[in-house]
């Protein structure tokens, strides 16, 4: 063929004008220029001529979608990141210095703290992107707006068609706002790259063992902002985990964890609860506190989701309490404290095997259905079944709720051993109570 004449001959500007004067397909491009190119080391060759040839490039737009396509498809990121960057394809080059250079195979938080000047780069270029002198003769690309909205279907069909269009563009378009808005982004994930790279670094702390553990139960490695929600929620967790007891190291974390949740959006009670649950692991109760105060006065939420953040928490430490120390139970217990309604504190009780303090609180509450509810329970377990306990709790007052709740619980369990057990203390109180009352 003439272009690999030329170019077996060292004619590589006559080759590179051939493709264009004569539009052959990006095939032979491909096959008759830029593998050669790149196997000789010529490739920068390449580019001069294709720039000598067009100094705007435009009319080598589909070559150079090509060429990229070819450089993705054989993991050639480097030469890739150079032909962008040639080309002024300014946002995917940040996408590059992203994607592949700063996450890559990233196992840790101290790998990618190593990396930070990717993130760097990445910022710089979204900055190149958004500042004409950049551009030198290479017009900007038009920026892909919708239509109007019109109806929900033409909708997606018209966002369908933008996301194609933008997989098939030669450069990336953007408007100023949406790069201003990934620039933040980059800033965000650089600020938290750096603050988890000091906790793992502090010799005093137990952020190194929490990072390590966290990312050791993820198939993703490192959780970062450029993943999906869930990952986000992660980052969120390990932040707050990774705090130090000191009050800056608190909010300087607590600080960063609420950037990203405004940023991206995320719901408060899943990663509220999500972090309360991975501080129980860690048995760090005053941190669940600090986090509940924190909840409170940053106005994040109500007493209804501190309750919830508790009761997570409390799920938890019910689901790990037999491998509790006595001193462990006793401090997770006080949790239960930091809650507001009495509801959620039966149902923490309950959870924690302490029917007498939730039967207390639910009689001094009058709550009826949570006396049943802790009967039954109690009846599960084995409990309530000594008249000596059922004495001490059960007030005069409460003689009528407590017999309604032993009804109760003789209609759902059936149990004669139940029935024996409880007779003998049954009738003198129900004796009592009704010869007092006429």
């Amino acid at each position: 063929m003439v272009v690999d004449f030329f170019r077996r001959n060292g004619h590589w500007l006559r080759a590179t004008r051939f493709i264009l004067d004569y539009q052959c397909s990006p095939d032979v491009f491909e096959e008759s220029l830029l593998v050669p190119a790149l196997q000789s080391g010529n490739l920068h060759t390449l580019l001069d001529h294709m720039l000598l040839i067009d100094t705007t490039l435009e009319k080598w737009g589909p070559y150079f979608t090509s060429m990229c396509r070819y450089l993705v498809n054989h993991k050639f990121y480097h030469v890739l990141y150079e032909v962008q960057l040639f080309m002024k394809d300014f946002i995917r080059a940040s996408v590059t210095c992203t994607r592949y250079f700063f996450l890559g195979s990233a196992q840790s938080y101290r790998d990618l703290a190593s990396r930070i000047n990717f993130l760097q780069n990445a910022e710089q270029h979204l900055h190149s992107y958004l500042e004409p002198s950049h551009w030198g003769n290479v017009p900007r690309p038009q920026i892909l707006t919708n239509s109007s909205p019109g109806a929900t279907p033409q909708r997606s069909v018209c966002l369908k068609s933008s996301m194609e269009m933008e997989e098939t563009a030669v450069r990336l378009a953007k408007s100023p706002a949406e790069i201003k808005k990934q620039i933040f982004r980059i800033n965000l994930q650089i600020e938290v790259t750096k603050f988890l790279e000091t906790c793992l670094n502090r010799a005093d702390s137990s952020a190194a063992n929490v990072a390590v553990n966290h990312v050791a139960s993820h198939k993703y490695g490192p959780p970062t902002l450029f993943g999906n929600t869930q990952v986000r929620i992660d980052l969120v967790t390990m932040v707050l985990m990774s705090c130090d007891s000191c009050d800056d190291d608190r909010k300087k974390g607590f600080e960063i964890a609420l950037k990203i949740i405004k940023e991206y959006k995320l719901d408060k009670k899943t990663v509220f609860c999500h972090a309360g649950r991975g501080l129980v692991k860690l048995h760090r109760y005053d941190d669940i506190k600090y986090l509940v105060n924190w909840i409170t006065i940053m106005k994040l939420g109500d007493s209804k989701m501190c309750d919830a953040v508790i009761d997570a928490c409390m799920v938890g430490i019910a689901d790990q309490r037999h491998t509790f120390s006595e001193s462990q139970i006793k401090e997770s217990g006080s949790l239960i404290d930091c809650m507001k309604a009495d509801s959620n504190k039966i149902n923490a009780y309950i959870l924690l095997g302490k029917l007498k303090t939730a039967y207390l609180l639910a009689v001094k509450s009058n709550n009826i259905e949570e006396i049943k509810h802790i009967s039954r329970e109690a009846g599960r377990l084995g409990q309530m079944a000594q008249d000596e306990t059922v004495s001490l709790l059960l007030p005069d007052k409460m003689l009528p709720v407590f017999l309604w709740s032993v009804l109760d619980f003789f209609l759902v369990y059936k149990t004669r051993v139940f029935f024996i057990s409880t007779s003998r203390l049954l009738v003198p109180m129900y004796d009592k109570f009704f010869l007092n009352e006429h």
